[in-house]
């Protein structure tokens, strides 16, 4: 299940904000928005938590029928699932910002798949997602273990089946921390709202 769930959350949260905001820029909404006294940071905010919000909710709907219908593990009930929920939300955050890198970067919005997989492909595949990255050779498993989805898969089997506390993945959150600090570096420089 974690595996499942991280796979989930990379494609459709990165093809729900890129496409939304690639087709609120076309429509030349964001320039309207651009234009108000509203903050950009809110702008930004509130179209992303909007998309992250219903994310969250089907990472919800997953875990629970995961628990109750497949006898997913939870080792210590609610806090490992409001455990899992915390993780699930730094990781949206930080596909908030790849999802909004693609859809500044793009022309058309028939290049959004295309740049999407590119991303997503090599994280499903290298992530563990589907089976360990220990049968892969040695200078590979060096960069699966940097990738974020890596990370996240790792921090939430650590959480349910290891029954490990979110404290314990220190080094899961400081490597997506990582991540979210260049993402959103780069975001900075090539958001575009016209």
């Amino acid at each position: 299940l974690p595996g499942q769930l991280g796979f989930s959350i990379l494609f459709s949260t990165l093809f729900g904000i890129a496409f939304t905001f690639f087709g609120l820029r076309e429509q030349l909404v964001l320039k309207r928005f651009y234009a108000s006294p509203v903050n950009r940071v809110n702008i930004l905010l509130g179209i992303g938590v909007s998309r992250i919000f219903f994310q969250l909710l089907s990472v919800i709907v997953l875990l629970l029928f995961g628990h109750y219908v497949l006898n997913f593990t939870l080792q210590h009930g609610i806090i490992t699932f409001i455990e899992i929920v915390f993780m699930t939300i730094v990781m949206l955050f930080l596909l908030l910002g790849v999802g909004l890198i693609f859809s500044s970067i793009v022309k058309t919005d028939t290049a959004i798949p295309l740049i999407i997989n590119l991303f997503g492909f090599p994280q499903m595949m290298l992530s563990g997602t589907f089976f360990p990255i220990e049968v892969f050779p040695k200078w590979l498993q060096e960069i699966c273990r940097v990738l974020p989805l890596t990370q996240y898969n790792d921090a939430v089997r650590k959480i349910s089946f290891e029954g490990l506390h979110i404290t314990d993945c220190a080094k899961q959150l400081g490597i997506l921390g990582v991540w979210m600090v260049i993402t959103y570096i780069i975001l900075a420089r090539v958001l575009k709202w016209e």
